[in-house]
């Protein structure tokens, strides 16, 4: 789309109220729900392959991994029995 379909287009979905909390739009077709049960089933953390744990995931210019803003940045995940317990 040009920037001005892709504009209106935009505009279009916002009144019609698609991106709100209570018509969401899955990222890539993936799931929460689908996600959820698979990560409960097999007792493991989700990893977004889309979007790896790595400096390069913020961008390059003002989070990329050489900013000044981004220094001393850890990537962190919970363990499962933290995952876990938060949902109980």
């Amino acid at each position: 789309m040009t920037g001005i379909a892709d504009t209106l287009q935009h505009l279009r979905e916002k009144n019609r109220g698609i991106g709100t909390n209570s018509q969401t739009v899955k990222y890539l077709n993936q799931d929460f729900e689908s996600l959820r049960q698979r990560c409960l089933d097999t007792g493991r953390l989700f990893q977004d392959d889309t979007f790896p744990a790595l400096p390069s995931s913020l961008g390059f210019k003002e989070l990329g991994p050489n900013s000044h803003k981004v220094r001393g940045l850890s990537w962190e995940r919970p363990t499962v029995s933290e995952a876990l317990s938060l949902l109980s």
